[in-house]
């Protein structure tokens, strides 16, 4: 069965006649938040994509022009009250990690602008990131008053112990050269040619072996995917804490204008 390019409000969808599934990011706001409809949207599709052998790749990207993702939606965030939501709401998110972490084909995430928090995270899932010259990214929780388990486990599986409280506890802005030279991305390019660095890359992937490329990958996946749920139980009543604690609430109340 093909794949149903109505049912997902938020995502720009297309699919070259290479089989690569373009997906951006197409949230009112330019800053492109992870709502939480778009979380369990892209949960499952990417389900769908991983079983539908007429897609080969899978492009993320917030367009150019826009951010990828300045991070989750505060207007979700902000209304979390009971303990049982907020966990869901947690869950949600180490779902929408681990469902792109499955699938075995290349994905690859194009940056322009912010990648932020939540954003960042969805495009560190991703096998190969390519960011704009004026990309910028930072996991900036918690000066915001936001616990950050997510984000210490997959910097830590990605970058060590030192690197992530670097940059987990330093909460900085970072260049895209100094995101580049930290690995949080593997190249950089114009604006103007971010578009077509991608086509290229992904175009450079397909040409792979099959076998060879997916199991492989599966592999170098694992440990990341294991190691977000064995902190699954922990992440959850860390950020019940943190509503009950509403350390968040200022900060929240700032960027919704209230």
């Amino acid at each position: 069965m093909g794949l149903n390019y109505e049912s997902y409000p938020g995502l720009y969808l297309t699919k070259n006649q290479d089989g690569n599934l373009w997906i951006q990011f197409d949230h009112e706001k330019e800053t492109n938040p992870f709502s939480r409809k778009l979380t369990v949207a892209i949960i499952q599709l990417a389900q769908q994509i991983e079983t539908d052998e007429s897609i080969k790749s899978l492009v993320l990207t917030g367009g150019l022009g826009r951010s990828f993702c300045a991070g989750g939606d505060f207007n979700d965030v902000s209304r979390l009250k009971e303990k049982e939501e907020t966990r869901l709401y947690l869950y949600e998110i180490i779902d929408l990690y681990q469902a792109i972490l499955k699938i075995s084909k290349p994905v690859i995430s194009l940056i322009d602008h912010y990648a932020i928090g939540q954003g960042l995270q969805v495009a560190l899932m991703t096998d190969y990131r390519i960011a704009t010259d004026r990309a910028q990214v930072s996991m900036p929780e918690l000066k915001n008053g936001v616990a950050c388990p997510l984000g210490a486990t997959i910097l830590e599986n990605y970058f060590g112990h030192g690197q992530m409280l670097e940059d987990v506890v330093g909460c900085s802005m970072m260049s895209a050269e100094v995101a580049l030279e930290k690995k949080y991305f593997n190249k950089i390019c114009k604006p103007e040619l971010l578009l077509t660095e991608g086509e290229e890359f992904i175009k450079n992937l397909n040409s792979y072996p099959l076998v060879p490329f997916r199991t492989t990958k599966k592999i170098y996946n694992q440990k990341l995917y294991q190691a977000l749920e064995d902190v699954r139980y922990e992440a959850g009543e860390a950020h019940i804490a943190t509503m009950q604690a509403q350390t968040a609430q200022k900060h929240f109340n700032k960027i919704l204008g209230k």
